[in-house]
């Protein structure tokens, strides 16, 4: 047997659509050297020879047995009704011949899983003719956006059976041919879904003609609905994202995005008349290369599954325990099986592609990358021909679930040029491993440091004027500074009793009943000031206090920042002054705004502390490792800073922390540039790393991290 090209071909089958549509398919195949019919059998002899003359086949026979005997043979297809595929499927396997099945692949899932372990045991190619995962209009969905960035889908599969029992042994036209739409939404949502609701009715009690699901990943779920008793055939997909829309109807495919009045359309040919060619192909191309194709037999266990779950109206979660751990998959392609998402990944002929390792971070900019590049997840990596590997340009990463770059995928991405990181710090995602290739970090620090930059005024305008206080102050009944007079009048009444009653040596107890602060007194025993005028110091430099010193000069203020990595001229371009250490820290208002690194962590330490002059507001929303926790606590008990503080050593701050305690402390919760409190942050961030990524590889000017320096300097 060989596993080269063209594959030598024997078909077994030689009915109405073999005639129509793989018979011709295959002939187109045979022209392009892909394949060679060397030959055919079916039990109607007649039919079989008439096919042999009519594709030149040199051996032709009504007996299945005598072609899979024969050496010439290397691969079988098998085109007969559902109730002989298995047989014949696995006397094709154990004759080590790889495997085209037509759908539905088996009866039921006990059959399919038996000719799934026979190709494995025997390393052979075993697919499932399911056509729609090779349509162009599913093909462009899957390229356009990552599964886990759809939300919803919808499934119609209607067929005029009404009375026509349900063929090829099959229970029901369910599994007979509505598998198709359960099959699409596998491939597109996930092979395995989590959960399904079905109801059936029309027929009979035993053998349902109509069919409804609700079938759920997770939090996605899709509608299916089945109708083999209507009127007329309807075959009809819609998968719906973060404002996007795919419809497949008819030939076409429609894809809306919200906001947008023209639709994109797409001319597909679809049904059963679509894809044809392309899952003969690839199953050509899987035999040659030993990677698992999309349509791999093991994949069709989803569907056939979910079949025998739907005509026996399971309600609840799905058990996948049947599969095991033996499913028929290659050794090489595990990896890529174990995290549910085989896709096939078409590079177009000269786009670049980019492999995504967050996609759900990057779910509403998805359909704009794919307009650029094609897009490769991590589940694709091991289905990709070298050619389609060496296409893989850039990797983006970073953000909640995404994956860091590691060395398993250089090994298998030689021409990537670039690492795209959502956010600022790049250590995590990878970082390191980048830089020793020499590969540039591409990160969006401008993006989330507009972000921080007005919340760091924020903070200054809280603390000039000790708003927070008076908020404590108002959130328990009082008024500016102070509780209500009621409350004092209380107190001081309680006082005088107190006095007459208790002997002069008890007096001490009174500790316990002073009257709140008088009206216009402010707890802390800070003053309030006007941020215009003020002094403010900044300690580091870099995309964060680039923006903020614009927004502190636009409030009237001198502005000092103390950095190594600045120089004069830079800074009095954006209005600041280039100051020392010591300058900066007696500034009206301090804001740390370093990097953290082993260099600096735990820098801002007791000495500089202690040098912030009396009435001073000390903000830091850089990193809680900068600081000597202890020296400011001690500092700030002391009354006479004020501190605004987003970043803590241990998060969340735990409940009966005493920094909670301090009137003279404003508390948030790492909020500066939080991806899930900042509406639209991510968005941006992800357009502009997309923007960034663009003008790198075409060339332009776009500023990088490449050097060990720049990398060790970063948080």
């Amino acid at each position: 047997m060989q596993n080269t090209l063209p594959i030598r071909l024997g078909i077994i089958g030689v009915g109405h659509m073999t005639v129509k549509r793989h018979l011709p398919a295959l002939a187109r195949l045979c022209a392009a050297g892909k394949c060679v019919m060397q030959g055919i059998c079916d039990i109607n002899l007649d039919a079989a020879q008439k096919a042999g003359k009519t594709y030149r086949i040199p051996f032709v026979t009504h007996d299945a047995s005598a072609l899979l005997e024969r050496n010439d043979i290397d691969a079988v297809c098998v085109f007969g009704p559902a109730d002989v595929h298995y047989s014949y499927g696995l006397a094709a396997l154990k004759a080590g011949k790889h495997l085209f099945v037509e759908k539905p692949p088996a009866q039921n899932t006990s059959q399919l899983k038996e000719m799934c372990d026979a190709a494995q045991k025997r390393s052979l190619t075993a697919v499932a003719g399911f056509n729609r995962r090779f349509q162009r209009s599913i093909q462009e969905i899957t390229k356009r956006i990552d599964r886990e960035s759809l939300l919803t889908a919808e499934a119609v599969f209607n067929k005029p059976n009404a009375t026509v029992p349900a063929p090829f042994g099959m229970r029901t036209w369910l599994g007979a041919n509505s598998i198709h739409a359960l099959d699409v939404l596998c491939f597109v949502m996930g092979e395995r879904p989590t959960a399904l609701y079905s109801v059936g009715n029309g027929g009979s009690a035993e053998s349902r003609e109509n069919f409804s699901a609700l079938i759920e990943w997770g939090d996605r779920q899709a509608t299916f609905s089945a109708n083999n008793s209507a009127g007329s055939r309807l075959e009809r997909y819609a998968f719906h994202g973060y404002g996007i829309s795919f419809v497949c109807d008819g030939s076409s495919l429609h894809i809306y995005r919200s906001g947008e009045g023209k639709e994109e359309k797409i001319e597909s040919t679809s049904g059963a008349d679509g894809g044809i060619d392309d899952e003969f192909e690839s199953f050509f191309d899987a035999i040659v290369s030993g990677t698992l194709p999309p349509h791999a037999l093991r994949h069709a266990l989803a569907a056939l599954h979910l079949v025998e779950l739907i005509e026996n109206g399971h309600q609840g979660p799905i058990n996948w325990s049947f599969l095991g751990e033996t499913s028929a998959v290659p050794a090489a392609a595990q990896a890529v099986v174990s995290e549910s998402n085989i896709r096939r990944v078409l590079p177009t002929k000269d786009a670049p592609s980019v492999l995504v390792l967050n996609p759900s971070v990057m779910k509403k900019e998805l359909p704009g990358l794919a307009s650029r590049f094609t897009i490769v997840y991590e589940g694709n990596l091991g289905t990709l021909s070298k050619e389609a590997r060496e296409k893989v340009v850039a990797v983006i990463t970073g953000g909640p679930h995404g994956k860091p770059l590691d060395t398993a995928h250089l090994a298998q991405l030689p021409a990537v040029s670039v690492l795209g990181v959502i956010g600022a710090s790049v250590k995590k995602w990878g970082g390191a491993l980048a830089i020793e290739h020499h590969i540039p970090i591409i990160n969006t620090a401008d993006v989330y440091a507009d972000a921080v930059a007005e919340f760091i005024v924020m903070q200054a305008l809280v603390g000039v004027r000790c708003a927070s206080v008076s908020h404590d102050v108002m959130r328990r009944g009082g008024w500016n500074f102070s509780v209500s007079n009621r409350t004092v009048e209380f107190k001081k009444s309680v006082r005088d009793v107190v006095k007459r009653v208790l002997p002069a040596r008890f007096t001490h107890a009174l500790k316990f009943v002073r009257p709140a602060q008088s009206a216009s007194g402010n707890p802390t025993g800070l003053s309030t000031h006007m941020l215009q005028g003020r002094t403010i110091g900044i300690i580091g430099y870099g995309e964060i206090t680039k923006r903020t010193i614009p927004l502190f000069v636009a409030h009237g203020c001198r502005v000092l920042v103390d950095s190594e990595h600045a120089d004069r001229d830079t800074l009095q371009s954006l209005g600041a002054e280039k100051a020392s250490l010591a300058q900066a820290l007696r500034a009206d208002v301090v804001s740390l705004q370093r990097g953290l690194s082993p260099r600096t962590e735990r820098s801002f330490g007791e000495r500089e502390i202690n040098t912030l002059r009396p009435g001073t507001v000390f903000i830091n929303s850089a990193r809680a490792g900068l600081v000597d926790t202890v020296a400011l606590f001690t500092r700030l008990k002391k009354g006479d800073i004020f501190a605004c503080l987003d970043v803590f050593d241990e998060e969340p701050l735990p409940r009966h922390d005493e920094l909670r305690r301090l009137p003279n402390v404003f508390l948030t919760s790492h909020l500066a540039a939080s991806i899930s409190h900042v509406e639209g942050l991510i968005d941006a961030s992800n357009r502009k790393l997309i923007e960034k990524i663009s003008g790198f590889l075409e060339g332009k000017p776009v500023a990088t991290i490449h050097t060990h320096e720049q990398f060790e300097n970063m948080t």
